[in-house]
């Protein structure tokens, strides 16, 4: 057959060769070498890697991107160009980190899976008292092995991962794995305040499952204190959305801000023709010189035109303080524009602005089934 012929799919020298030999045969492709002295191969000045030609797709795969097919370090380098994925195992963590991948690909970037764990019986402990007497050794012992369980089940939810890429069913990425104990939405903001990535990808629940966990949302304290740009992929979109937007609708104030804000979503989409609607949204007093908002939304309209020509631009009006329910607001988002993603430029607030008047992204995030990015300013 003609697809049985061997065929040279490499020259290397020889302990790079033999290195190449083990990593194809690991994956099933039978190996062979040609024009080497094996009984002295030192004095060969090179050495043809040979494989059967119906092999070579795969091959290709496994030679273009080694990373994916042989194990990786856990730690991410500090100097890599990353893209931060916070799981805790639920399937739509899987889905994030799938277009975390697709992004990732896009950028050339790494992606670091990121898992944190609290020790339930510690926690419950701890409790203010005159003394506090702990069997130390026991506690220990028990957060060690939470600890290597918690590791355990992020190497195999990054192998599967690693698997789908393998497959080609997702793009190749280099994956990294970090296991910290803490709250997880504290253990997530403080890794990305030292260490910032390009940006961070959190799954969600749907949105009868999201009310319900209003107060407790990880996703939602992430998005509200995180001074990172945060991508929150809806439970049950990922399985069709690959990471490539067509229309978006940019939630603006018109502030100067928000042309930060534009500016770093399209650094993060770069993919031509991108329909992108700037919405006004009136704020409740308006002192600026009289200027009327429209006049503001022009101008911002003109600057989008002017300095990311690949993109199309229109403009928008929506008062969202006339919008009685989240319901209404989702249906004023759906129904109007159907974007494929929400931005929201995002000003850190209290604890007690958060709790008592939520902002904007944050009630976005609750009653829509669309992938929101919130960009810090």
């Amino acid at each position: 057959m003609q697809t049985d012929r061997l065929i040279t799919v490499a020259i290397h020298t020889y302990d790079h060769a033999v290195r190449l030999r083990e990593l194809l045969e690991n994956e099933g492709i039978n190996v062979s070498f040609q024009n080497v002295n094996l009984q002295t191969p030192v004095v060969s000045s090179g050495v043809r890697v040979r494989i059967h030609e119906c092999d070579l797709p795969l091959a290709l795969r496994i030679i273009e991107n080694p990373h994916i097919f042989q194990s990786s370090d856990t730690d991410r380098q500090e100097d890599s160009h990353y893209i931060l994925v916070p799981v805790d195992f639920m399937p739509y963590s899987m889905q994030a980190a799938e277009t975390a991948v697709r992004i990732a690909a896009t950028h050339k970037a790494d992606v670091c899976l990121l898992h944190s764990f609290i020790d339930p019986d510690q926690e419950s402990a701890m409790q203010l008292s005159a003394s506090l007497n702990y069997s130390v050794g026991a506690d220990e012992n028990r957060r060690k092995q939470i600890e290597k369980e918690s590791e355990d089940t992020l190497e195999r939810f990054a192998s599967e991962l690693i698997d789908k890429m393998r497959k080609g069913e997702l793009p190749p990425a280099k994956i990294c794995r970090k296991v910290l104990e803490g709250v997880p939405e504290d253990s997530i903001i403080e890794y990305a305040g030292v260490n910032p990535p390009l940006l961070v990808v959190m799954g969600t629940r749907g949105c009868a499952a999201k009310e319900q966990q209003l107060i407790g949302s990880v996703t939602a304290e992430v998005l509200d204190q995180c001074q990172n740009n945060v991508l929150a992929i809806p439970d049950g979109l990922a399985s069709t959305y690959k990471g490539k937007v067509e229309k978006v609708v940019f939630f603006t104030n018109l502030d100067q801000e928000d042309l930060l804000a534009v500016d770093s979503l399209c650094r993060i989409f770069p993919e031509k023709s991108v329909n992108i609607i700037l919405v006004h949204i009136p704020v409740r007093k308006r002192i600026i010189f009289n200027r009327p908002a429209e006049k503001d939304l022009d101008s911002m309209l003109e600057y989008c035109k002017e300095h990311y020509p690949n993109c199309i631009f229109e403009k928008d009006t929506v008062d969202v303080h006339k919008v009685n329910s989240d319901q209404q607001l989702h249906d004023v988002i759906a129904r109007r524009y159907q974007p494929d993603l929400i931005v929201m430029p995002n000003k850190r607030a209290n604890a007690f602005t958060r709790l008592f008047s939520p902002s904007l992204a944050h009630r976005v995030l609750f009653c829509t089934e669309t992938p929101l990015l919130a960009i810090p300013i």
